[in-house]
């Protein structure tokens, strides 16, 4: 008999743009199972957001290029994402 298990987990986590010529907005989507809350952090450190639902979506002005990791967080532990790298700025000739 298999043992079934609550552990949460990330069914996605996307941001849009990952690329930007300037700084500006990027909205952050995600959908979990068997989480209490997630919350998003930047590899720079320069956001953390906080205590999020879920499911949903929010919203950064990202002002430099950095790596996003979402953060699910149950009640039978933690599971982090794939990191998601956005890009602010573009090559000059």
């Amino acid at each position: 008999m298999a043992a079934f298990t609550d552990e949460p987990a990330i069914n996605s986590f996307e941001a849009d743009p990952t690329s930007l010529d300037t700084p500006g907005d990027v909205k952050f989507s995600w959908e979990t199972e068997n989480a209490n809350s997630v919350s998003i952090t930047s590899k720079k450190g320069t956001y953390t957001s906080g205590k999020l639902p879920p499911n949903g979506d929010t919203t950064h002005n990202t002002l430099q290029t950095d790596t996003y990791t979402l953060t699910a967080v149950g009640d039978e532990g933690t599971v982090e994402s794939d990191p998601i790298t956005v890009k602010v700025g573009g090559w000059k000739k």
